[in-house]
């Protein structure tokens, strides 16, 4: 890029820094933020929360896979996208998201990554994201909680649906069994409501899937 940096490019990623670590506050551990400048030629990470996600740190340079979308969304003039597959090293898939910033002068100056790991089992995600940091907004915690179970179960559903759907040929009890399998894995069951929601996701009652979960678990399988 022909471009010096200016103070005011800086100041501005700074302020980027801040924000970052509210986002991984919000989404917890298994929700890596990454910060890349573009004040050098590698483009290289200035910051970043949770890098044991990917194993990356400060001073790596931009990945060729990264570089490539910024061109893509730089010439498309896109601000963002907003959810795509990614993979780590270890092959853990992640959920990613990519903003372009730019300065007063409409120059794209960074770029800040979001990446959330989905092989980690739910309970866990729900654990960390559902903590508090403190105890004096008890008041409203049930509501948020329960809002929050739901769209995040809901959400492991429809992912468990897409992974089942590429099976073909399945009847449809064999496809609900095989969904309450793979929500199974990720120990959505381990979550309250977590049963009803599913039963109801699928239009099956709740005896189906306690008799899918036993049956899972009498076979001995992870």
């Amino acid at each position: 890029m022909n471009y010096t940096f200016t103070e005011e490019d800086r100041s501005i990623l700074k302020g980027v820094k801040s924000v970052m670590k509210g986002i991984a506050f919000i989404y917890g551990n298994n929700c890596e933020v990454v910060l890349h400048s573009m004040e050098s030629a590698d483009r290289p990470i200035i910051a970043i929360e949770n890098n044991h996600v990917s194993g990356r740190d400060v001073g790596e340079p931009m990945s060729d896979f990264v570089f490539k979308l910024l061109e893509d969304m730089s010439k498309a003039d896109e601000p963002f996208i907003n959810f795509f597959k990614n993979t780590t090293l270890s092959k853990n898939e992640l959920k990613s998201s990519t903003t372009l910033i730019r300065n007063s002068q409409n120059i794209i100056i960074g770029a800040l990554c979001i990446n959330m790991d989905l092989s980690i089992p739910v309970q866990e995600f729900f654990k960390d994201f559902l903590q508090a940091d403190s105890d004096k907004y008890t008041g409203t915690k049930t509501a948020a909680y329960t809002q929050s179970t739901r769209e995040l179960i809901d959400s492991s559903i429809t992912m468990a649906l897409e992974e089942v759907n590429n099976q073909r040929g399945l009847s449809s009890t064999e496809r609900n069994k095989a969904v309450v399998y793979e929500l199974y894995k990720k120990g959505i069951f381990s979550v309250k409501k977590g049963v009803e929601i599913t039963a109801e996701e699928l239009g099956i009652s709740r005896f189906t899937v306690y008799n899918y979960l036993k049956a899972i678990k009498d076979s001995g399988k992870k």
